[in-house]
C-alpha cells in the first residue's frame, strides 16, 4: 500500500494535509489575448534545415531538435543542435541511426534524446555529450528500443522514460526508478531542474495525470475541472510547472488547455482562440511558451500572441532565462527599443467569380517605439489580378504592377491602413477548376528593422473561371487517289474543311505540307484563295455554321518505287475552337 506520505493527489474542491505537505485548492483563471506591448521588441533568426522540431535552449541561445539531413537526395530526421546562428550540427554524422531526436539540452552543452530507426541500429534513449554517442540503459541494463531520454539538468540527471514507467538515470547510464512512484504505474518523466525536481506523467489505476517527483514523494498535479487528463511539460528552479489538462470524455467539448502549477494551484492559462492549447516551457521569471493555438507568451496572467513577432512561427516549444524563445525554425532574441514593422493581410479566401473586383486589405504596423523613417510596401500581385484602385491612410500608391506604396514616417505605435482593390480575370477553364491568385505584400524602411519574420504577409483567393464560351468547331479531313500510286502517275490530295458551330468561323485558315520532291500542278478551293507551294496556304474567309469548303490539290510526284511519303493539312479559325483535336490530318501514300 502506498501511503499519504509517499503519494499524494491533487483534486479541485478538496484540501489534503499529510505530515509534509499541504495541498491547496486549484483555481481557474481566463487568460486575456494581447499584442506585446509597444518597444517590446524582437530580433528574429531562423534555423538552418527543414523538417525542423525545436524541443528545448539552453541559456546560451543553443537549440535543441532535430532536422532533415539530405543525403544522396534522401532525407532523415536527425537529432542535432543550432548554434546562436542558427547553423545545425548533426549529432549523428556516422547514421548509428535513420531516424533520431534531441529532447533536451542543458547548459553544458549536453544533450539527450532518443534513436528511433531499425532494428539492426542503435535505438532507443542516448546521450550525445563531447563528440560521443552513449546509450542509456534499462532498468535491466538492457537496451530498450522504447525508452526515452527527455532532459538533462546541469548536474547531469538525465530524466525519462524506460520500460514503460518514469526513470532517472545518472553518470551509470543505466536506469533508476524514480522514488516514489508507486508500483503498477506507467509513464515517463519529461523534465528536471537543477534540484533534481522532476515532472512528467503517470498513469495509475487507468487515469493519467501531470505528476511531479520530489525529496521521494510523487504528486498527482490532477487536472483542470471538468478534465480527466493531464500531463506536465516543464518546471523551473520554483518548482512551477506548466503542460495540459484535457477533457477525453466529451463533457467540456474535448478541449485541451494549458495549465500553470504553483505551489499547489493549478491555473488555467486559456487560449488565444478556441478551445485547445499547451504550455511547453516555463522560465525562472514564470514566463511561459506553448501553443494555444499559435505561438504564445505568457505572464502576469496575460497570454501574448507571437504571430506579430514571427508570422510564420506556428508554436513557441522552448523559453531560457534570457527570455529567448525557440519554436518551428525561428528563435526569437528580445531587442527592446528597436525598430519593428509588421504587415498584415485580410482577403477573402473565396471563391469569387472572374471579373468581380475585391479588396486586400493591409495593415502595417510600427510596433516599436521608435519611428519608422522611409516606409514602403510593395504588393506583388499575381499576373490574373488587376489593381484597380489603392487608398492608404498616408503617403502615395501606383496602380501598376508591383503596386508600391510610399508610406513616408510611421510614427512609433502606429499604423497605417491600406485599401487595395483588384479584379481578377482568368481564363475559362473545361475542367471547372478553381483558380488561385494571391497577393505577397512586404514592408521595408530606410531605417534597420531589428525582424525581418514579420516584414511579409501572403494570402490567396479562389477565383472561379468562366464558363466555357461557344465557338466555332473547325474540322478538317484529307484523302489521296489513286494510293497506292504508280511511278510518274499523277496525284490528287482532296481535303474537306467543315465549320461544325455552332458560332462562324473567323477567318479560317487552311494549310498542307507537300513532299519537297513534288511539283504542284494545280490548285482549286470552293472558298477564297490559295498560294505556296509548301505548306500551301488557302484563306477560305470565313465560314458559317456546318459550311464546308474543299480544297483540291494536284501534284505529280518524283519519286522512286517502294517509298512512302505524308501530307499534312491543318485548319484554324481566329474563333474560339472548343475542340482542337479534328484541326490536323495526315495521309501516307506508298508508290509502287
Amino acid at each position: 500500500m502506498i501511503g499519504v506520505n509517499t503519494i499524494c493527489q491533487l483534486k479541485r474542491g478538496c484540501t489534503v494535509t499529510t505530515t509534509s505537505l499541504t495541498l491547496c485548492l486549484g483555481i481557474i483563471t481566463t487568460a486575456v489575448a494581447a499584442e506585446l506591448p509597444v518597444g517590446e521588441t524582437y530580433s528574429v533568426h531562423g534555423l538552418s534545415n527543414f523538417g525542423n522540431s525545436v524541443t528545448d535552449m539552453n541559456d546560451l541561445g543553443i537549440v535543441s531538435g532535430r532536422a532533415n539531413v539530405d543525403t544522396s537526395s534522401d532525407y532523415f530526421p536527425h537529432a542535432g543542435t543550432w548554434d546562436e546562428t542558427g547553423v545545425f550540427t548533426d549529432l549523428d554524422p556516422s547514421f548509428l541511426n535513420d531516424s533520431s531526436i534531441a529532447m533536451g539540452i542543458n547548459n553544458n552543452g549536453d544533450v539527450v534524446g532518443v534513436f528511433g530507426g531499425f532494428a539492426n541500429q542503435l535505438r532507443g534513449p542516448v546521450l550525445f555529450s563531447n563528440g560521443n554517442i552513449t546509450p542509456l540503459l534499462d532498468l535491466n541494463g538492457a537496451e530498450d528500443p522504447n525508452g526515452q531520454a527527455r532532459d538533462i539538468n546541469d548536474n547531469g540527471l538525465i530524466a525519462g522514460c524506460a520500460n514503460t514507467v518514469p526513470v532517472t538515470w545518472d553518470f551509470n547510464r543505466i536506469a533508476t526508478s524514480i522514488p516514489g512512484t508507486p508500483d503498477g504505474a506507467t509513464g515517463c518523466a519529461r523534465r528536471t531542474n537543477n534540484l533534481g525536481h522532476i515532472v512528467g506523467f503517470t498513469t495509475v489505476n487507468g487515469n493519467t495525470h501531470a505528476t511531479l517527483w520530489r525529496n521521494g514523494v510523487m504528486l498527482d498535479l490532477g487536472t483542470l475541472p471538468g478534465h480527466e487528463y493531464s500531463m506536465a511539460f516543464a518546471i523551473n528552479e520554483m518548482d512551477q510547472i506548466v503542460g495540459l489538462s484535457r477533457d477525453t470524455d466529451g463533457s467540456h467539448g474535448n478541449e485541451q488547455h494549458p495549465f500553470l502549477w504553483d505551489n499547489g494551484v493549478m491555473t488555467d492559462l486559456g487560449t488565444l482562440s478556441g478551445t485547445w492549447g499547451i504550455a511547453y516551457d516555463i522560465n525562472d521569471a514564470g514566463h511561459i511558451v506553448g501553443t494555444a493555438p499559435g505561438p504564445f507568451l505568457y505572464r502576469d496572467n496575460v497570454m501574448f500572441d507571437l504571430k506579430s513577432v514571427a508570422s510564420l512561427l506556428s508554436s513557441a516549444n522552448a523559453i531560457n532565462e534570457n527570455g529567448q524563445i525557440a519554436g518551428n525554425s525561428y528563435v526569437l532574441t528580445p531587442a527592446p527599443n528597436q525598430l519593428d514593422m509588421t504587415v498584415s493581410l485580410i482577403a477573402p479566401t473565396g471563391p469569387i467569380d472572374s471579373g468581380t473586383e475585391y479588396n486586400y486589405e493591409i495593415t502595417v504596423t510600427n510596433r516599436s517605439s521608435v519611428d519608422g523613417e522611409g516606409m514602403r510596401l510593395e504588393n506583388s500581385l499575381s499576373s490574373q489580378l488587376q489593381a484597380i484602385s489603392v487608398t492608404s491612410d498616408q503617403g502615395s500608391c501606383s496602380t501598376t504592377a508591383p503596386v508600391i506604396c510610399d508610406l513616408g514616417t510611421v510614427a512609433a505605435d502606429s499604423s497605417v491602413n491600406i485599401i487595395l482593390r483588384v479584379k481578377p480575370e482568368v481564363p475559362f477553364s473545361t475542367s471547372g477548376n478553381l483558380v488561385f491568385v494571391s497577393n505577397y505584400a512586404r514592408v521595408s524602411s530606410s531605417n534597420t528593422d531589428i525582424n525581418g519574420a514579420n516584414n511579409s504577409a501572403y494570402q490567396s483567393t479562389r477565383i472561379t473561371p468562366p464558363p466555357e464560351p461557344e465557338g466555332a468547331d473547325v474540322g478538317v479531313s484529307l484523302s489521296d487517289s489513286p494510293d497506292p500510286l504508280r511511278k510518274g502517275n499523277s496525284l490528287t490530295y482532296s481535303a474537306t474543311v467543315v465549320n461544325n458551330g455552332p458560332l462562324i468561323a473567323l477567318n479560317t485558315i487552311y494549310t498542307q505540307s507537300i513532299y519537297t520532291r513534288f511539283s504542284i500542278k494545280s490548285i482549286k478551293t470552293t472558298h477564297g484563295n490559295c498560294s505556296g507551294k509548301s505548306p500551301i496556304t488557302c484563306n477560305l474567309g470565313d465560314l458559317a455554321a456546318n459550311e464546308r469548303a474543299t480544297v483540291t490539290v494536284e501534284v505529280r510526284p518524283r519519286v522512286q518505287s517502294g517509298t512512302s511519303f505524308f501530307s499534312t493539312a491543318n485548319i484554324k479559325s481566329d474563333s474560339y475552337d472548343p475542340v482542337v483535336n479534328n484541326n490536323s490530318t495526315s495521309v501516307m501514300t506508298s508508290v509502287r
